[in-house]
């Protein structure tokens, strides 16, 4: 595995996995949320062709698949952006929508499994009945931080990481008392809405 750390692209090249190596390596990739980077890197040095049929393939669907649910995400997400603005909740995303293209250079690459936002104490209760008003159940609570879900039965299998599911899941993370962080947030536009960041 030392290869795919090594800067020289030769020694890439060189490697040549056994069919149960990739099926170990591409099970970490996935897990790891690096599948869709590797594949991406791949592609952009016009390397993917070194990858066999069966493993470009499942990278590739993998990739289409994401696409569509990074769509549904951001489209999630606007929604409850307008919902907390319109009820006046002071709140922030945090990571999903605010990494690209800070940290993320396409969200299509990133696996994402749900949405956090960071939310005033004194607006928690407004949040969690917006939630509720949206189709989320409180589902956990866990210190300062509560997780909602859409109804319904959600076992999440590996062959699904990437598929647009019914099953949602929001975390709400009460920010701290008297925490200026909700106060020196950054707006960023996200298909003509303002967020804050």
């Amino acid at each position: 595995m030392e290869g795919f750390c090594s800067k020289d692209i030769d020694d890439l090249l060189s490697l040549n996995p056994s069919a149960a190596e990739w099926r170990r390596l591409l099970q970490w990739l996935h897990v790891s949320g690096l599948a869709l980077y590797f594949f991406d890197r791949l592609t952009s040095l016009q390397l993917s062709d070194c990858l066999s049929p069966a493993i470009h393939e499942e990278l590739e669907q993998a990739l289409a698949n994401n696409t569509l649910r990074s769509k549904v995400f951001l489209e999630e997400t606007l929604r409850l952006n307008r919902a907390f603005q319109d009820e006046g909740v002071l709140y922030a995303n945090l990571k999903g929508i605010t990494l690209c293209p800070f940290s993320v250079p396409r969200m299509e690459l990133r696996s994402q499994l749900d949405l956090d936002f960071l939310v005033d104490p004194a607006c928690a209760e407004r949040a969690r009945a917006i939630l509720e008003r949206c189709g989320y159940r409180l589902h956990a609570v866990s210190g300062k931080s509560m997780e909602f879900k859409t109804p319904g039965h959600s076992s999440p299998r590996l062959s699904d990481l990437y598929k647009v599911t019914p099953h949602r899941s929001v975390e709400l993370h009460l920010a701290p008392e008297g925490s200026p962080r909700l106060h020196r947030v950054e707006w960023i536009q996200r298909d003509g809405l303002s967020i804050p960041s």
